[in-house]
């Protein structure tokens, strides 16, 4: 008879594995059959994304990335070489056992022309494989001297049809004595507002009853003496007439765990539930169904505690956002295990998980998780404990330990010391003396390097990032990306990544892009990085056809809280009174109508009115 033996090999590392296949006989004698295992190393080369489209000016650092990771078992070797000379990389070469290797591509354009310019990097591993990774460049003009900058309306505000507004703006260099500002809808010229208003930074607009309502508006301000300095507003604004405002809400369950599902529900101002709107959500896009739920939709993965946005919307509301607190779920999972352990002892491993969910009474609970010490892998027992044995060792070793969560799809790492038993005796004692004595002095240094910070530290007053974005832009349009820190003032040479390209600053704090051309409405994201500090915005990218009938408020989600639902219900009476203050200036000259004679006036009274401030 043929005896097939079958060996489940999916959970072994990489070595010689031996054991034994026994036959009893009731009337003979025994046998005993040997069975000997060999698991081989199988490399396979993976790198991510495979190729980068990148811009900027002349003079620019730009910066990119990309991944390589071995998806196969054992362990890769790699070695990068580029073809261009401006091609710098942090690595050339490296190792990887399955972790992700991050390379970071660096060009400088100093000493570049403008053009496009195409570049490959070299991707050698012997047997795992190999690739190449292609960069295309275009390097426009270096940025002119003289510039405007819109500051508001600059994408994303709602303003009331026949309310007064402010118009602020900023230009650097002798842009001239005065600016002309023109009302655009979606790329087409709507109406002109001014063809001489004081370059001063501000002015009033009070807007005329006869622009329509709709989405798709933006601020052009450019030079009466220089066509070709101007800016366009980063993104469309609305303006509105209090009959079209309808408003969506969102009920959202205040924190989820990473990588996991959750519903929301859509409602409107009435509190009836609002069916077939859009919610969005990294990626995600559900249409909520008859009871205005939009389910499933899943936590992202994240390296620590998260606020993300959710944005709803749908033709004929003004859209809703709301934000929902995603918990890293590793720092949740807690390892008790002894500091030290003599090789050959056994020793206990309880792992558990700080479940905080219910807010009224968070407690530790018992998940089923693996655990990986050395060689073995271990489940853990309704309890949440484990018993492993340390292996032997020359010297005292640190050696990692492996909690593998299945459910949440994670893992966590801890280290635990394993003891020499040959040196626990006198000369052990002798070394340990030594080792204290070494571990002491570093001690009184690393306090005193650590004292020397934190005095630096609180002489120097922490900066933050902010970034001044659009929160929509169309396709193929060009918009501009301002980095600010806490006093307003522009950030120079941080990186900001959007859409795989990573540019730097100028000394303004300015950085532009152009959106890529999209079929459809799609949520992409920008990135800072300066000086160890990091923020990144969302923002909607696309074109957004009017609709004739209902008013199309359409909304990305880089909107704060201060800047959503300016006129909300319970604001109704703030609104009817604020109609009331607008009706009693009907005098006012209006920017849209009125002669130039009348807005050198209005202008000259405002400022008389701050000079006597």
């Amino acid at each position: 008879d043929e005896v097939v033996v079958t060996v489940d090999a999916s959970s072994l590392d990489v070595g010689r594995y031996f054991g034994c296949v026994f036959i009893n006989c009731s009337n003979g004698e025994n046998a005993t059959i040997p069975v000997n295992l060999t698991i081989v190393a199988n490399p396979f080369l993976d790198f991510n994304p495979s190729s980068r489209i990148l811009s900027g000016r002349k003079g620019d650092i730009i910066t990119s990335f990309f991944y390589i990771q071995n998806i196969g078992t054992g362990s890769l070797q790699y070695t990068l070489t580029p073809d261009k000379s401006w091609i710098q990389l942090s690595t050339y070469s490296g190792y990887s056992s399955g972790e992700k290797d991050k390379i970071q591509i660096t060009i400088n354009t100093t000493l570049l022309n403008p053009g496009i310019y195409n570049g490959n990097i070299s991707i050698e591993c012997g047997s795992g494989g190999g690739g190449t990774f292609t960069i295309t460049l275009y390097l426009s003009s270096p940025q002119p001297d003289k510039s405007i900058e819109i500051i508001t309306p600059n994408g994303g505000e709602n303003w009331q049809i026949g309310g007064v507004y402010e118009i602020r703006w900023k230009s650097t260099g002798n842009v001239g004595e005065k600016v002309k500002i023109e009302l655009y809808r979606g790329n087409n010229l709507f109406k002109v507002l001014s063809t001489n208003i004081s370059n001063v930074g501000n002015c009033k607009w009070v807007i005329s009853t006869d622009i329509p309502p709709g989405y798709e508006y933006r601020i052009k301000i450019s030079s009466p003496d220089n066509e070709e300095i101007y800016d366009f507003s980063d993104g469309v604004f609305s303006l509105y007439t209090p009959s079209t405002v309808h408003f969506l809400y969102i009920s959202t369950p205040p924190v989820c765990y990473e990588k996991q599902p959750f519903s929301i529900t859509v409602y409107d101002e009435g509190g009836n539930v609002v069916k077939d709107a859009k919610v969005s959500l990294y990626g995600q896009n559900v249409v909520t169904d008859s009871e205005g739920k939009a389910s499933p939709l899943f936590a992202p993965e994240v390296d620590r505690d998260t606020q993300i946005f959710i944005v709803a919307n749908k033709l004929g509301y003004v859209y809703a956002t709301a934000t929902l607190l995603v918990k890293d779920v590793e720092k949740l999972i807690k390892i008790d295990i002894p500091k030290k352990i003599e090789e050959g002892k056994n020793f206990t491993v309880s792992v558990v998980f700080y479940n905080i969910l219910d807010p009224q009474s968070p407690s530790y609970v018992v998940l089923d998780a693996r655990v990986k010490f050395g060689n073995e892998t271990k489940r853990v027992d309704e309890f949440g404990k484990v018993k492993l044995k340390a292996p032997e060792v020359d010297k005292e070793t640190k050696m990692p330990l492996t909690v593998y969560v299945d459910y949440f799809d994670t893992y966590t790492n801890a280290t635990l010391l394993v003891e020499n038993t040959e040196n626990m005796g006198i000369l052990g004692s002798i070394k340990k003396v030594f080792t204290q004595t070494w571990l002491i002095l570093f001690t009184i240094i690393f306090l005193t390097l650590l004292i020397v910070f934190i005095i630096i530290s609180f002489r120097s007053k922490k900066r933050k990032i902010n970034i001044v974005a659009p929160v929509h832009v169309g396709s193929n349009d060009e918009f501009i990306v301002r980095v600010k820190d806490n006093r307003d003032r522009g950030v120079e040479d941080a990186l900001v990544e959007f859409n795989g390209v990573t540019k730097r600053t100028d000394n303004r704090g300015i950085v532009k892009f152009k959106a890529p051309n999209l079929a459809e409405i799609k949520e992409l994201y920008i990135t800072v990085e300066k000086d160890n500090m990091k923020d990144s915005v969302p923002i909607m990218v696309g074109s957004i056809s009017p609709h004739k009938e209902l008013y199309p408020y359409v909304t990305p989600p880089s909107i704060t809280e201060e800047e959503i639902q300016i006129f909300s219900p319970i604001d109704k009476k703030q609104l009817k009174a604020t109609q009331a203050k607008q009706a009693q200036t009907e005098e006012l000259p209006q920017i849209s109508t009125a002669s130039n004679e009348i807005i050198n006036k209005l202008i000259d009274a405002v400022l008389e009115k701050h000079k006597r401030k």
